[in-house]
């Protein structure tokens, strides 16, 4: 037993040996190589500038940059592989956009030339926009961020974020499970570069995954009624995150964007203008297709926005809170867009549409029928006179033929 023993003693000793940093060029541990003076310097909208202090004998063969952005993918990136002193690399935003408010999380990776590689700990920074000297204000629900602006500006945001809060849970009972951040713009110019994807004639968005709203307020007599226009409607998207989670892609848009806009707390005279005009020229977008998304021209988006309005507030006023609830919970489990709709309210989306069209729009039935048979109407009558010169024709020539044969 005891040469057994000795024997397990001198591999043991062996094994350690062979993994010892001698004879081994695996990670390099973080403490052997301190990265010191890590810092970030964000120009916003433009570049961000990372810079770390390194105590290396000799310059790194490869040097990577890890971004873990918030609500995106991880990217890596190539550096110079600099004199083994210093990192330092200037991010284009233009070329690798960042979601604004985001929390970014980034790590340094270096190879060296004895194959060793040295991983730095992870660090981070919210990528704030550093443009503008931001006055702050604060309630348990939320935090208000604005500039050149008064308290008293701030104090009014704050008591319409409140009162959007209530006119949503009118809605649907909801909560505020994580504190919404809110940033003011003064104008569309300055709220510019905060938007990735957006389209250009948009005035305000929600990050819900971040808890962030982003609106252009302008100053002047509007404000307040711009300030009640927007706000309730875009926390209505971060409530419903909140809810859902990330299966708020399972929602349809015309549910999402309906429930958003019955938070307001007037309705857009625009709205009922636009919806009566394009009922009557026949040209509604029909439901169905506002399941997965809305138009990009602004003109068409505008009806979808409004249409979805309508719709929401009839199935509100036809069956109350719960049966949103019961939508939003069907659609949860990923069922389909015409499948979530029947199953909570045992009616097919189309028979919905056209009631919705009857006491929403106050389209006459026989219209709509009329409407919708018009296309079958006009490909009968087609028929019917092709039909009609093809037998005038034929008999033509049956007659035709019948006197010759009487000569």
């Amino acid at each position: 037993m005891g040469g057994n023993f000795r024997s397990t003693i001198f591999w043991i000793m062996l094994l350690s040996l062979s993994l010892s940093p001698a004879g081994y060029h695996g990670v390099l541990a973080q403490a052997e190589v301190p990265f010191t003076e890590v810092s970030t310097v964000i120009d916003f909208g433009s570049s961000i500038t990372f810079q770390a202090s390194l105590q290396l004998d000799a310059a790194p063969q490869e040097a990577y940059l890890i971004l873990q952005p918030e609500g995106q993918e991880t990217e890596t990136i190539a550096l110079p592989p600099g004199d083994g002193k210093i990192i330092l690399y200037t991010l284009d935003l233009n070329q690798h956009p960042l979601r604004a408010f985001s929390q970014v999380s980034y790590s340094y990776r270096l190879r060296l030339s004895d194959g060793r590689v040295i991983n730095s700990p992870s660090y981070h920074f919210d990528y704030s926009d550093t443009r503008f000297q931001w006055m702050q204000l604060e309630n348990p629900s939320f935090q208000i961020f604005w500039y050149d602006r008064d308290l008293v500006f701030g104090q009014l945001v704050a008591n319409t974020a409140q009162a959007g809060f209530q006119s949503s849970n009118n809605l649907l009972p909801l909560q505020v499970k994580q504190k919404v951040r809110i940033y003011i713009y003064n104008s569309p110019a300055d709220m510019k570069a905060t938007r990735t994807g957006s389209q250009p004639w948009v005035t305000g968005q929600a990050a819900p995954d971040l808890g962030v709203i982003v609106l252009t307020i302008p100053k002047g007599p509007e404000e307040r009624l711009e300030l009640e226009r927007q706000l309730p409607h875009e926390l209505m998207h971060i409530l419903i995150y909140q809810l859902v989670g990330e299966k708020i892609s399972n929602l349809p848009a015309w549910l999402v964007e309906g429930l958003a806009s019955n938070a307001e707390p007037y309705a857009n005279p625009e709205y009922e203008r636009v919806l009566l005009k394009s009922a009557a020229e026949g040209k509604l977008i029909p439901i169905e297709a506002l399941c997965s998304g809305f138009p990009q021209d602004a003109s068409s988006a505008f009806l979808a926005y409004a249409e979805s309005a309508s719709f929401v507030r009839f199935l509100y006023r036809t069956y109350g809170s719960s049966a949103l609830r019961w939508l939003i919970e069907r659609y949860n489990n990923g069922v389909g867009c015409s499948e979530g709709i029947e199953t909570a309210l045992n009616k097919p989306l189309s028979q919905l549409e056209y009631r919705w069209k009857q006491e929403e729009l106050r389209l006459n039935t026989d219209h709509l029928i009329f409407q919708n048979l018009l296309p079958f109407i006009l490909l009968i009558g087609i028929l019917f006179s092709a039909i009609s010169v093809t037998i005038l024709a034929a008999s033509k020539h049956f007659h035709r033929t019948s006197v010759v044969e009487e000569k």
